[in-house]
């Protein structure tokens, strides 16, 4: 996947540096959170994997894996649609004692389509 314009990586790069205190990350500029999530499912995962998505959860994201052979599972929210650490952890034990390849976990905030934010 193409990471961007380089000149524009290298400002950001230095921005966050300088403003933000960040040291040494790799950038990608994508034109816009559906590209990226397509551009880090398609490095992360292979057909047949599983990401994990949490419920409810942003359409395009079910419909980006399931066109690249990626199976989801769908986790729960708490009662606050914040994405519940507790039932992340039973999922990931689940996945194992199946033997399920699960290679990514999606954690969206603010939560689209609930607009429910994780807090600091």
């Amino acid at each position: 996947a193409c990471l961007g314009l380089p000149e524009l990586r290298d400002m950001l790069e230095l921005k966050l540096e300088k403003e933000n205190g960040i040291l040494g990350r790799e950038i990608m500029v994508t034109a816009g959170a559906n590209m990226a999530f397509v551009n880090v499912a398609m490095c992360l995962c292979n057909p047949g994997d599983t990401a994990i998505l949490f419920t409810p959860y942003y359409f395009s994201h079910r419909v980006t894996l399931e066109l690249h052979g990626i199976t989801p599972m769908y986790v729960e929210c708490d009662d606050n649609l914040i994405p519940s650490a507790q039932n992340l952890l039973e999922a990931l034990q689940d996945a194992k004692e199946r033997g399920v390849n699960v290679k990514m976990v999606t954690i969206v905030t603010p939560g689209n389509p609930s607009g429910s934010v994780i807090p600091h």
